[in-house]
């Protein structure tokens, strides 16, 4: 193409061409294609001749196959994110970094609405929030699995009871996060009030 070598010529510099994201393609002598890189860099002039274009090709078969191979993990991992019934959040210094739609719903906020703050909003008080936090801190650390039902804030103010399990990615280093699974038990916990109130009645009975 000795407009765009021309064009290339002029402006100067390095420039990449192709990669494994691209479509760019060579073929080989048995007519198989494969992807490739093409480097330009434009050499000066030497002993009287015209600047000129250097060219190298590299073959990114192996790096577009690892590549392709990530992305389809990342995509199993996400299904499976999503397809879980539990609210899933993972947290990085205090601060929810991913969750999946169903921890959204368990909060009654927009999808991803929750996504760079701090849980603080599901507890009464700073008090009880740094308290909780010392004890998760403390539990996670161990490289123990922190288990804890208690009351929560929604959003939108309303109240649920809500079973907690969370477990540090590397407990000898806290900053690398943690990932929490949470669901909704006030339907249980309902049910298990009705039963010690009626246990207590029939004892009153009884006596």
């Amino acid at each position: 193409h000795p407009t765009l070598r021309s064009g290339f010529k002029a402006v100067g510099g390095r420039r990449e061409m192709g990669g494994s994201q691209s479509s760019l393609r060579g073929l080989r002598k048995d007519g198989t294609e494969f992807p490739l890189e093409v480097g330009l860099s434009l050499l000066p002039a030497v002993g009287g001749r015209e600047p000129s274009v250097c060219a190298s090709v590299r073959d990114v078969t192996e790096r577009k196959r690892d590549q392709d191979a990530m992305r389809l993990a990342s995509a199993e991992q996400t299904s499976m994110f999503e397809a879980a019934t539990l609210g899933i959040v993972f947290f990085k210094n205090s601060v929810i970094v991913r969750c999946n739609s169903r921890f959204d719903a368990l909060f009654h906020s927009e999808r991803g609405a929750q996504i760079g703050q701090s849980p603080r909003a599901w507890y009464d008080s700073e008090e009880d929030f740094s308290q909780t936090l010392k004890e998760v801190y403390e539990q996670l650390s161990t490289g123990a699995t922190y288990h804890n039902e208690r009351e929560l804030l929604r959003l939108d103010g309303t109240r649920f009871w809500c079973e907690l399990s969370g477990a540090a990615v590397d407990h000898t280093d806290l900053s690398k996060g943690s990932v929490w699974m949470l669901t909704d038990i006030t339907a249980r916990k309902a049910g298990e009030r009705a039963l010690g109130d009626e246990r207590a009645r029939l004892l009153q009975i009884l006596e």
